[in-house]
């Protein structure tokens, strides 16, 4: 794969812009290399795909040609195929190399060239989604449902549950950071062991709880003036009828 990027104009193009996109040394971050090794894996693996198939095709701008569209597409399924999120971003990294193609035949003032890129866009446009992109969505989203999901032993969440509200019950007054999160383990553990209560609450209820809590709060209707309580007032009622 790396004598196919060394070999690959376009591709050392594509690697150029996303390392200036990095900004320079002092503001890159020292993972910023992995995502575009990544990426030019991903183009230099469409390319030595292509070549398997037609030999003629030795480079991408030989792949970017209205003529090997069919190629192009044969190719991206059967990534698609293998890696369905590979089948989702391959296009991204297919619409620049294609822009790059045209900014060199400008650049060349090689109209073959441009023009060649240009239809090749158009049919990009036309067919990737429905034939590459969308499938291995469709895929991806069956196999994320299909996917089982362990739930924890009802022994495990009792201990859980009760050494998060020890914690609670422990914490200081200015831990408020820590207190937020261990609240929110645990209504994240109550939520998986009663999945539908919270789904099967009727709106009136939730109303008149919420209305009820307001009226029996007195420090929260000492807070309100006298017209902000009548409006609350006639705002519940209203919204309860």
């Amino acid at each position: 794969m790396r004598d196919v990027v060394l070999d690959d104009n376009l591709i050392k193009d594509f690697a150029r812009n996303e390392l200036l996109r990095q900004g320079d040394a002092s503001i890159r971050r020292p993972t910023a290399f992995n995502p575009i090794r990544q990426k030019l894996r991903a183009l230099a693996n469409c390319v030595s795909q292509a070549n398997s198939l037609d030999p003629g095709i030795e480079s991408m701008t030989h792949l970017i040609s209205p003529k090997k569209f069919n190629v192009f597409i044969k190719v991206c399924t059967n990534i698609a195929n293998t890696n369905n999120q590979m089948g989702l971003t391959i296009g991204g990294y297919i619409k620049k190399i294609v822009l790059l193609k045209i900014s060199t035949a400008i650049v060349e003032d090689s109209s073959n060239m441009q023009r060649e890129a240009e239809q090749f866009r158009y049919l990009f446009d036309a067919h990737f989604t429905s034939q590459v992109s969308a499938v291995a969505g469709k895929k991806q989203r069956l196999k994320r449902i299909d996917m089982p999901e362990d739930l924890p032993l009802f022994e495990d969440m009792q201990v859980l549950g009760t050494y998060i509200k020890k914690q609670i019950s422990q914490i200081a007054k200015n831990e408020t950071v820590r207190l937020s999160k261990l609240i929110l383990a645990y209504l994240v553990m109550y939520n998986k062991r009663r999945p539908f209560e919270v789904a099967e609450i009727e709106r009136d209820t939730y109303i008149r709880q919420a209305y009820k809590s307001v009226q029996d709060n007195k420090e929260i209707l000492a807070s309100l003036s006298y017209a902000e309580r009548l409006m609350a007032t006639r705002s519940v009622e209203s919204a309860i009828k």
